[in-house]
């Protein structure tokens, strides 16, 4: 037994049931209203706090007893974890079954597997990428912080056994720990924020937080169990106030200042994560920690945290489903009513139950038996969902989910179809460029000695005009010139062709100019000023490829809407029987009204510099309207901007001057089978 534990009793702390309250309150909050609280979300690390000082001081305590088994500890998270998830689990199950197309209903199978495993923060980190789909998709998005909670908890206890054993202090280690956590956190959130979002080893410092306080407060180093009562001099409910007020401050700052699209955790999880251990730290009977943390309310609901946190995300992705957006404020209002229902219902008549049974040791084995069999039953389930095996009510609508998938490109590097020659065709651009490579790839294939060298150099998201840097995605300044110098001074190719979502340009809020003095600035294209400022520029070197003798050409703005990506089937979801793909289109007014603010000016540019351009209207426009699917249904696009890979193939034929050689009749080209 190591000496640096000392004897002690965990009891019930309400105002930590309050700081559950704000937590969860401010996660529902930011995904029901998003507007009202940009920073709600940081309300998951306030809870990863928590978890890692009430398990550890509940595990120190156990070790110092002489009680503590691995068998013992993991059956009480499941008996803790599993009641409410594997419900949730399974009614998202059956409403994803209800309510989701085929490719859509096989992620949610993958995701239940996940969910079962607590992995979910592996795979939707495996899932991440320009194309992944939107989280209005995932209903089961939320349960990454479990995986991560779970997947501590795997190696932490075994830590704690065997610095106790070795007599190592528990302070140092953990916070050597904290910091091993930490470092790699900030060093990773600009260049690779997705898996710092996700991956367990840069999220674990927030869980080590709370156990660092734990430790302290169990170490016989400060005498006492309590950090509060070792430091008498500071002990005193002025100080006691200071730190709670300081630690609220924190958690609200953090919550106001927060958005979506910071580098997050990063720095920013200080503020939440710091104010939730001063919280903690500071004890219940402060003015915060008795009048606002302790109160009846905040209590209720930080009872009922856990399944509120689980019933809250699958509710409002499946109204935003069914609505297509966000739902009405009356919707939302109604959700939320919803939401605290079943989470009190959960609590009160599943978790409460179990609790009671659990107290026979009888019981309390067969309760543990059939949450272990019901989580197997649902990751067979899982795992027969995501290989297709249980189909959707929907599955008929295969073709829809088939359009999200049917991408062809090598890559998001330099890709060429053959050895670059002298007549060869470059093309520079971002993913609206890359959707142009199966029409290349088939003409290749069907007519391979008449078809001249072609070159992609492409990035997804980066404007294809040099000198600009996005903040998001720090490559896309060095490719994109690295581009137009190879298009001005390589004897490889005789045509440049240059576009990209120019409206994507425009809309991002993420884009300063490298040249510039300040180059931190970030860009208002809105600023009509500005935006001709960056076009410009491109046109300026496009005059420098023109003079080294290369024709160029210059793609607009593809057409797009959102409601016309091929999942956007509002009313087809909740249709009975057998509904079908509904025909997508947009008049040809709307789209030129949606494109107004870049497609006259590119236009005008490339007129005044001789340019020759390429509408991509022509590939879906007639006079009056645009339809992004066939009449039968057939989506056109991949999503709601770019066009799938067989459209492409068979439809878009206005590269083809470019790149043959010849005007020899070419082999019919089929879509697939309606």
């Amino acid at each position: 037994m190591s000496k640096h534990i000392s004897p002690g009793h965990l009891s019930y702390r309400a105002d930590i049931d309050g700081l559950r309250a704000i937590a969860v309150s401010a996660v529902v909050l930011f995904h029901v209203f998003p507007t009202a609280l940009p920073g709600g979300f940081a309300g998951v690390d306030i809870f990863f706090v928590i978890s890692g000082y009430l398990i550890t001081s509940i595990i120190a305590r156990e070790i110092l007893g002489g009680t503590f088994t691995f068998r013992r500890f993991y059956e009480r998270r499941i008996r803790r974890i599993f009641p409410a998830l594997l419900l949730v689990l399974s009614c998202t199950l059956l409403a994803g079954w209800a309510l989701l197309l085929p490719g859509e209903f096989r992620q949610l199978g993958k995701h239940i597997l996940g969910g079962t495993l607590f992995t979910s923060n592996l795979v939707l980190w495996l899932e991440s990428g320009y194309f992944d789909s939107s989280s209005l998709t995932k209903p089961l998005l939320h349960l990454w912080s479990l995986g991560i909670e779970e997947q501590f908890y795997i190696f932490w206890p075994i830590i704690l056994i065997a610095l106790t054993r070795l007599h190592l202090s528990l302070v140092m280690v953990a916070s050597l720990l904290l910091l091993a956590s930490f470092l790699p956190n900030i060093v990773l959130v600009n260049s690779d924020p997705t898996s710092t979002f996700y991956l367990p080893f840069t999220r674990f410092w927030e869980l080590m937080a709370g156990a660092l306080l734990a430790c302290l407060e169990a170490t016989q180093s400060l005498k006492t169990l309590s950090i509060r009562k070792q430091l008498s001099h500071l002990d005193t409910p002025l100080f006691r106030n200071a730190i709670a007020l300081s630690g609220l401050t924190f958690i609200v700052t953090g919550m106001l200042l927060l958005e979506e699209g910071m580098a997050f955790p990063g720095w920013w999880a200080t503020l939440p994560v710091l104010g939730s251990f001063l919280l903690i730290a500071a004890g219940p009977s402060t003015i915060i920690g008795s009048w606002l943390l302790s109160n009846r309310v905040m209590t209720t609901i930080g009872l009922i945290s856990y399944p509120l946190y689980l019933w809250h995300w699958p509710i409002i992705t499946f109204a935003r489903l069914v609505y297509g957006k966000l739902p009405p404020l009356s919707v939302r209002l109604a959700l939320v009513v919803v939401m605290f229902g079943l989470a009190w219902c959960t609590y009160k008549h599943l978790e409460n139950r179990i609790k009671i049974y659990s107290k026979s040791k009888h019981w309390d084995r067969r309760i543990i038996q059939g949450l272990l069999a019901l989580s197997l039953l649902l990751s067979v389930l899982g795992y027969a969902a995501w290989q297709s095996k249980i189909s959707s009510r929907l599955d008929h609508l295969s073709s829809l989910s088939q359009a999200t998938k049917d991408w062809n490109y090598p890559g998001d590097t330099e890709t060429s179809d053959t050895t670059p020659g002298p007549n060869g065709v470059l093309f520079i651009g971002d993913s609206y460029v890359q959707q142009i490579y199966p029409r290349i790839k088939w003409l290749r294939e069907v007519q391979r000695d008449a078809i001249k060298p072609v070159t992609f150099i492409t990035s997804v998201g980066c404007a294809p005009i040099p000198g600009l840097s996005r903040q998001t995605r720090p490559e896309c300044l060095t490719k994109i010139s690295e581009a137009y110098r190879l298009a001005i001074n390589s004897p490889d190719f005789e045509t440049v062709v240059i576009g990209g979502s120019w409206l994507g340009m425009i809309g991002r809020g993420d884009y300063s100019d490298a040249n510039a003095l300040n180059p931190e600035k970030i860009l208002n294209f809105n600023d009509n000023g500005t935006l001709l400022m960056a076009l410009n520029r491109l046109f300026s070197e496009i005059e420098k490829i023109k003079k080294s003798g290369k024709s160029v050409h210059i793609i607009l703005n593809t057409p797009s809407d959102d409601t016309m990506a091929p999942t956007f089937v509002t009313e087809t979801r909740i249709q009975s029987g057998r509904p079908l793909a509904p025909t997508k289109r947009i008049s040809r007014k709307q789209h030129e009204e949606k494109v107004a603010a870049i497609n006259p000016q590119l236009v005008q540019l490339a007129k005044h510099h001789q340019v020759p351009f390429i509408d991509p209207a022509e590939w879906i426009c007639n006079e009056s309207d645009c339809f992004f699917s066939s009449p039968e249904g057939w989506p056109y696009l991949k999503d709601e901007s770019h066009y799938r890979a067989q459209f492409v193939r068979c439809r878009v034929t206005s590269f083809d001057h470019l790149i043959r050689l010849t005007d020899a009749e070419l082999p019919e080209c089929t879509l697939a089978a309606q």
